[in-house]
């Protein structure tokens, strides 16, 4: 019988394998998106952007190139963590969903 010995999950998305000084071109993408679903509205860019700004999260301390470098180093750290914690677990079986 199988034993389940741990389970695990991880945001996903293209900024997570794309160099921080490459951020900006996933930006131009986003801003042809014509929808932006967020937090149960739907918005252009334009449109989100300005809800963003107004709820006091604003983008423009967010994309800075330090703070892009840093948050990409983090996440490369915590995807390094996930890895040397399924190697530690020796598992037989991944199910990747």
């Amino acid at each position: 019988m199988a034993k389940i010995i741990g389970g695990m999950g991880s945001s996903h998305g293209p900024l997570l394998i794309l160099p921080a000084e490459q951020w900006p071109l996933r930006a131009n993408f986003d801003r042809n998106l014509k929808e932006h679903h967020f937090r149960g509205g739907v918005y252009d860019f334009p449109q989100l952007l300005a809800k963003r700004n107004s709820e006091q999260e604003y983008f423009e301390k967010e994309i800075l190139p330090d703070v892009r470098t840093e948050r990409f180093n983090r996440c490369q750290a915590a995807l390094d963590k996930l890895g040397e914690t399924v190697v530690k677990m020796k598992p037989d079986v991944i199910v990747l969903i």
